[in-house]
């Protein structure tokens, strides 16, 4: 992934409804004339992909209306184990679909084309005698700190992602139990393996649905593949990552299968990290974007590292222990890959990747904008990893404490308050989670994400 080709990430929610849905819904049904289901989509605070189904009928009438769709106040609410975080009883959310973003998910059991569809959506929360707020959506968040980087710093951004996932199986007592157990790290044995088939099905139904596969491989010690993503403006590439984690997991779940891209699902196998790769254009401001970055970084861990199991991948080679960076280094959290162009280790799929890349670009626009020192020399030169370097968070609660020593800068920097937003609904979700113990959390997770 390079700085090469950038371009504009797409319209800001003001921009919508300027929008000529009628065109680009009319196009994508001719192309796909058997879809009888469309998925009206957004990602959670938890990490979970939440949906409401609209048919085909009922679909041509919500197009034509050009209004967005009312759902209950609880979209930003939900936990993972199904509680709830308190909310504004009075409240009605609004799904603002991106167009752009309809594609179709995969083929359906019995089914010789797609019959599913899917469109992500901004959301907007209305109450009554109230103006619409936008600030609990880490989507527009992410739209707001794209422009915001164009037009007052003339920044711009690609993003790309690794998918990292294993596949499970029911077990006799109903717990999910390892189904792959090919070798890892690149052995074509793996492709040969009893997952593979549906794997390659999973490759058939991603490059059909327009995502921009560029490689994959067996990953990790044993039965973990890898997927690797093209690099796309920031938006559409969030969109692409929401949409082939969900085609992967609809293609293994039809032949009675789990894949699961959570972080540790299985106690004595591999973690599974998401990591996010950022190229900044033009490069010759990554001193200070990349100084403002690591300086927030342990705060950015609750963001990217957002569950309690995120950090069974607190360790060298996988998220990293400490605040750090590295040319080709694999061993921080932080890898330069050439100049402007990092990979940042220390995420997983848990995340809202919406949220997760606004705080990261927030970060090092801070850095940038304030004209911050890079102190942290490259650590992959002898002696360079600084004994005294700051340490990433052991547990989420540590990195929610980061977090709420940066919140009012970041909220700053993205024009919004999502970030106290989000920090109350983690907290809400550390205490609902912390009477599970460890192999019930495993479970949850893998069957969420």
């Amino acid at each position: 992934m390079g700085s090469i080709g950038l371009e504009d990430s797409g319209p800001t929610l003001d921009s919508f409804q300027a929008d000529r849905p009628r065109d680009i819904v009319d196009s994508f049904l001719q192309q796909h004339p058997n879809i009888d289901y469309i998925r009206f989509q957004w990602v959670d605070y938890a990490g979970v992909l939440r949906a409401r189904v609209a048919t085909k009928a009922h679909f041509d009438t919500i197009v034509k209306s050009n209004k967005p769709l009312s759902c209950g106040q609880v979209t930003f609410s939900c936990l993972p184990d199904g509680s709830r975080v308190p909310f504004e009883p009075c409240a009605v959310h609004l799904l603002h679909p991106d167009w752009k973003s309809l594609r179709v998910i995969s083929t359906s059991p019995g089914h010789d084309s797609p019959s599913y569809a899917s469109v992500m959506c901004s959301i907007v929360q209305k109450l009554p005698g109230v103006a619409r707020d936008p600030d609990l959506c880490p989507r527009i968040a992410l739209e707001n700190i794209v422009a915001k980087a164009h037009n007052q710093h003339g920044i711009d951004f690609l993003i790309g992602f690794e998918i990292e996932f294993v596949v499970l199986q029911d077990g006799p007592d109903g717990c999910l139990i390892p189904f792959s157990s090919h070798p890892g790290t690149y052995s074509a044995a793996a492709l040969r393996g009893p997952s593979y088939r549906y794997f390659e099905e999973c490759m058939r139904n991603l490059l059909d649905s327009g995502i921009q596969v560029r490689e994959f491989h067996a990953e990790g010690s044993i039965g973990q593949y890898e997927v690797t993503l093209a690099a796309r403006p920031p938006l559409e590439a969030i969109d692409e990552l929401v949409s082939a984690h969900d085609i992967i997991r609809t293609t293994f779940a039809n032949h009675g299968l789990t894949a699961t891209m959570s972080p540790k699902p299985v106690m004595d196998r591999q973690a599974n990290g998401s990591h996010i790769h950022v190229s900044i254009h033009p490069p010759q401001h990554e001193e200070a974007f990349l100084a403002g970055l690591l300086s927030r970084l342990p705060a950015i861990c609750s963001l990217s590292m957002p569950s309690i199991a995120s950090y069974d991948r607190h360790a060298d080679f996988l998220a990293g222990t400490v605040v750090a960076w590295g040319s080709q280094n694999r061993q921080v959290p932080v890898r330069k890959m050439r100049p402007g162009y990092w990979e940042i280790r220390c995420a997983d799929a848990m995340a809202n990747m919406y949220l997760a890349v606004a705080g990261i670009l927030a970060a090092g626009l801070l850095g940038k904008q304030n004209n911050e020192p890079l102190h942290w020399n490259d650590a992959s030169y002898a002696g360079n990893m600084q004994a005294s370097s700051d340490k990433l968070p052991a547990n989420l609660e540590q990195s929610l404490s980061q977090l709420e020593r940066v919140c009012g800068e970041l909220s700053e920097m993205l024009d919004s308050r999502i970030p106290g937003h989000y920090l109350d609904f983690k907290r809400h979700e550390v205490g609902a989670l912390k009477n599970l113990d460890e192999q019930q959390l495993r479970q949850l997770l893998a069957r969420l994400v």
